[in-house]
């Protein structure tokens, strides 16, 4: 298990402050996706068993996999979880009746079945625009 180190604290502190500070000034969000793709988007998603007016997270859990192939550097391993790791955090989004819509690519460990969770990287939907969708569509 990582600890938090004070940096990735004030990272986020950053962040949260950075978010704030965007939404205070009305911005629009960085991916807006058209009407067309984003029922495009959610007629996939409904494929994937989530329901039409659910609301949904995206957890990507960064793996090895991906970077293995493309020439992995020992060191990123400390940028690495495993997928179980984040169970507590997905049933804390369930539990207020959202779901949790699980994104990567099918190298990633299998997400175990989970109630209202969806594992997209290992779905047959999967795709680069629909990849694009999830988090053009996504509640946060």
């Amino acid at each position: 298990m990582r600890i938090p180190r004070r940096d990735d604290e004030a990272l986020v502190a950053r962040f949260c402050r950075n978010l704030r500070c965007w939404e205070k000034a009305e911005r629009a969000p960085l991916l807006t996706l058209s009407e067309v793709e984003m029922t495009k988007g959610r007629a996939c998603l409904k494929e994937l068993g989530l329901p039409d007016s659910a609301w949904f997270v995206c957890l990507h859990v960064r793996e090895s996999g991906f970077k293995r192939e493309q020439g992995f550097n020992p060191v990123e391993d400390g940028l690495n979880a495993e997928i179980g790791t984040y169970l507590p955090a997905i049933r804390a989004v369930t539990e207020r009746g959202g779901w949790v819509i699980r994104v990567g690519d099918p190298k990633m460990q299998p997400l175990p079945p989970t109630p209202r969770a969806i594992d997209y990287a290992h779905s047959a939907v999967r795709s680069e625009w629909m990849d694009v969708s999830c988090w053009g569509v996504v509640a946060f």
